[in-house]
Protein backbone atom coordinates (compact mmCIF):
# COMPACT_ATOMS: atom_id res chain seq x y z
CA UNK A 1 0.00 0.00 0.00
CA UNK A 2 1.20 3.68 -1.12
CA UNK A 3 2.35 5.94 2.05
CA UNK A 4 0.34 8.57 1.99
CA UNK A 5 1.32 12.36 0.82
CA UNK A 6 0.73 14.08 4.13
CA UNK A 7 2.96 10.93 6.04
CA UNK A 8 5.56 11.23 3.39
CA UNK A 9 5.46 15.39 3.88
CA UNK A 10 5.28 15.09 7.93
CA UNK A 11 8.25 13.07 7.52
CA UNK A 12 10.61 14.77 5.27
CA UNK A 13 10.07 17.88 7.21
CA UNK A 14 10.80 16.25 10.35
CA UNK A 15 13.84 15.13 8.69
CA UNK A 16 14.85 18.79 7.55
CA UNK A 17 13.96 21.24 10.52
CA UNK A 18 14.52 24.52 9.73
CA UNK A 19 16.82 26.33 11.35
CA UNK A 20 15.87 28.05 15.04
CA UNK A 21 12.32 26.32 15.27
CA UNK A 22 11.40 26.67 18.35
CA UNK A 23 12.00 23.51 20.82
CA UNK A 24 8.28 24.05 21.82
CA UNK A 25 7.01 23.06 18.06
CA UNK A 26 9.76 20.45 17.45
CA UNK A 27 8.38 18.75 20.98
CA UNK A 28 4.46 18.92 19.17
CA UNK A 29 5.85 17.73 16.36
CA UNK A 30 7.25 14.37 18.12
CA UNK A 31 3.87 14.36 20.24
CA UNK A 32 1.76 14.79 16.85
CA UNK A 33 3.62 12.28 15.20
CA UNK A 34 2.70 9.20 18.19
CA UNK A 35 -0.74 11.09 18.40
CA UNK A 36 -1.60 10.48 14.52
CA UNK A 37 -0.86 6.95 14.53
CA UNK A 38 -4.34 6.72 16.97
CA UNK A 39 -6.11 8.36 14.49
CA UNK A 40 -8.41 7.26 11.28
CA UNK A 41 -7.22 8.68 7.93
CA UNK A 42 -8.81 12.26 7.95
CA UNK A 43 -8.74 13.21 11.41
CA UNK A 44 -4.63 12.19 10.72
CA UNK A 45 -4.46 14.17 8.13
CA UNK A 46 -5.77 17.14 8.86
CA UNK A 47 -3.86 17.46 11.76
CA UNK A 48 -0.38 16.87 9.68
CA UNK A 49 -1.41 19.29 7.13
CA UNK A 50 -2.23 21.99 9.71
CA UNK A 51 0.74 21.65 11.63
CA UNK A 52 2.88 21.56 8.30
CA UNK A 53 0.80 24.57 7.63
CA UNK A 54 2.19 26.33 11.01
CA UNK A 55 5.61 25.22 10.29
CA UNK A 56 5.93 26.72 6.88
CA UNK A 57 7.04 29.99 7.38
CA UNK A 58 10.32 28.50 8.81
CA UNK A 59 10.88 26.23 5.92
CA UNK A 60 9.43 28.96 3.07
CA UNK A 61 12.27 31.46 5.50
CA UNK A 62 15.18 28.72 5.51
CA UNK A 63 14.59 27.83 1.69
CA UNK A 64 14.41 32.08 0.78
CA UNK A 65 17.82 32.14 2.64
CA UNK A 66 19.28 28.96 1.35
CA UNK A 67 18.07 30.46 -2.98
CA UNK A 68 20.16 33.37 -1.74
CA UNK A 69 23.22 31.56 -1.06
CA UNK A 70 23.04 29.35 -3.65
CA UNK A 71 22.90 33.01 -6.28
CA UNK A 72 26.05 34.31 -3.82
CA UNK A 73 28.16 31.31 -3.41
CA UNK A 74 26.60 28.61 -5.47
CA UNK A 75 28.81 28.49 -8.65
CA UNK A 76 32.15 28.98 -6.22
CA UNK A 77 30.72 25.45 -4.40
CA UNK A 78 29.47 23.79 -7.58
CA UNK A 79 33.02 24.23 -9.68
CA UNK A 80 34.96 23.09 -6.53
CA UNK A 81 33.24 19.62 -6.08
CA UNK A 82 33.63 19.32 -9.66
CA UNK A 83 36.26 16.83 -10.80
CA UNK A 84 39.54 18.61 -12.68
CA UNK A 85 38.93 17.58 -16.16
CA UNK A 86 35.35 19.30 -15.75
CA UNK A 87 36.76 22.70 -13.95
CA UNK A 88 38.07 24.14 -16.92
CA UNK A 89 34.36 23.21 -19.32
CA UNK A 90 32.40 24.26 -16.36
CA UNK A 91 34.21 27.48 -15.96
CA UNK A 92 34.06 27.94 -19.89
CA UNK A 93 30.79 26.90 -19.74
CA UNK A 94 29.55 29.58 -17.18
CA UNK A 95 31.76 33.02 -18.74
CA UNK A 96 29.89 31.90 -21.72
CA UNK A 97 26.33 32.93 -20.57
CA UNK A 98 25.65 29.61 -19.06
CA UNK A 99 24.85 29.60 -15.32
CA UNK A 100 25.77 27.02 -12.99
CA UNK A 101 22.88 27.21 -10.55
CA UNK A 102 21.04 25.83 -13.80
CA UNK A 103 22.84 22.41 -13.02
CA UNK A 104 20.70 22.13 -10.33
CA UNK A 105 17.60 21.60 -11.83
CA UNK A 106 19.40 19.30 -14.11
CA UNK A 107 20.06 21.36 -17.23
CA UNK A 108 23.05 23.74 -17.79
CA UNK A 109 26.69 22.12 -17.81
CA UNK A 110 25.29 18.92 -17.01
CA UNK A 111 23.03 18.66 -20.27
CA UNK A 112 26.53 19.25 -22.65
CA UNK A 113 27.77 15.93 -20.99
CA UNK A 114 26.93 12.63 -22.93
CA UNK A 115 29.18 10.55 -21.25
CA UNK A 116 26.75 8.38 -18.09
CA UNK A 117 29.89 8.47 -15.79
CA UNK A 118 30.73 11.30 -16.28
CA UNK A 119 26.86 13.03 -15.97
CA UNK A 120 26.61 10.57 -12.43
CA UNK A 121 30.25 12.36 -11.28
CA UNK A 122 28.53 15.78 -12.01
CA UNK A 123 25.35 15.18 -10.19
CA UNK A 124 27.28 13.45 -7.15
CA UNK A 125 29.15 17.38 -7.46
CA UNK A 126 25.63 19.12 -7.73
CA UNK A 127 24.81 17.24 -4.43
CA UNK A 128 27.50 17.88 -2.49
CA UNK A 129 27.75 21.50 -3.66
CA UNK A 130 23.60 21.54 -2.13
CA UNK A 131 24.72 20.08 0.69
CA UNK A 132 27.59 23.01 1.39
CA UNK A 133 25.21 25.66 0.59
CA UNK A 134 22.67 24.01 2.91
CA UNK A 135 25.09 24.31 5.86
CA UNK A 136 26.23 27.32 4.80
CA UNK A 137 23.02 29.21 4.80
CA UNK A 138 22.12 27.63 8.31
CA UNK A 139 25.69 28.96 9.56
CA UNK A 140 24.55 32.25 8.33
CA UNK A 141 20.79 31.82 10.01
CA UNK A 142 22.47 30.82 13.18
CA UNK A 143 24.82 33.93 13.39
CA UNK A 144 24.87 37.21 10.66
CA UNK A 145 21.00 36.70 9.36
CA UNK A 146 19.62 35.70 12.44
CA UNK A 147 17.55 38.74 12.88
CA UNK A 148 16.41 39.30 9.00
CA UNK A 149 15.00 35.13 9.24
CA UNK A 150 12.99 35.43 12.21
CA UNK A 151 11.62 38.78 10.67
CA UNK A 152 10.53 36.78 7.75
CA UNK A 153 9.34 34.32 9.77
CA UNK A 154 6.86 36.72 11.54
CA UNK A 155 5.80 37.95 8.18
CA UNK A 156 5.14 34.67 7.02
CA UNK A 157 3.28 34.02 9.70
CA UNK A 158 1.10 37.00 9.66
CA UNK A 159 0.70 36.02 5.75
CA UNK A 160 -0.70 32.43 6.42
CA UNK A 161 -3.05 34.09 9.34
CA UNK A 162 -4.36 36.63 6.58
CA UNK A 163 -4.93 33.36 4.32
CA UNK A 164 -6.49 31.09 7.23
CA UNK A 165 -9.06 34.11 8.19
CA UNK A 166 -9.79 34.03 4.46
CA UNK A 167 -10.40 30.17 3.78
CA UNK A 168 -12.48 30.86 7.20
CA UNK A 169 -14.46 33.55 5.76
CA UNK A 170 -15.42 31.91 2.58
CA UNK A 171 -16.40 28.45 4.50
CA UNK A 172 -18.54 30.42 6.43
CA UNK A 173 -20.02 32.24 3.27
CA UNK A 174 -20.42 28.66 1.52
CA UNK A 175 -22.00 27.82 4.81
CA UNK A 176 -24.84 30.28 4.55
CA UNK A 177 -25.04 29.87 1.34
CA UNK A 178 -26.44 25.93 1.52
CA UNK A 179 -27.80 27.39 4.83
CA UNK A 180 -29.70 29.47 2.54
CA UNK A 181 -30.89 26.71 0.40
CA UNK A 182 -31.84 24.47 2.50
CA UNK A 183 -34.28 26.94 3.99
CA UNK A 184 -36.07 27.50 0.69
CA UNK A 185 -35.79 23.63 0.22
CA UNK A 186 -37.60 23.20 3.31
CA UNK A 187 -40.38 25.81 2.65
CA UNK A 188 -41.44 23.97 -0.40
CA UNK A 189 -39.07 25.11 -3.24
CA UNK A 190 -38.10 22.81 -6.08
CA UNK A 191 -34.75 21.78 -7.06
CA UNK A 192 -35.38 23.11 -10.10
CA UNK A 193 -36.19 26.67 -8.97
CA UNK A 194 -31.82 27.56 -8.37
CA UNK A 195 -31.84 26.63 -12.12
CA UNK A 196 -29.82 23.07 -11.60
Amino acid sequence: MKTPFWRRAFAEVKSNLPPLLPKKIQKEMNELEKEIIELDFVQAEKKAFAFLRRIWPWRRAFAEVKKKTADLVGKDFFLSFLPARHEEKARLYIQCGGDALDVFAGGGYLSTVSDHDEALQLRKSVVEALREIEKFARQKICTTEESTYRKRVVELEERVARLEDKIRELEDKNLEHWRNINELLASGAEVRDFGI
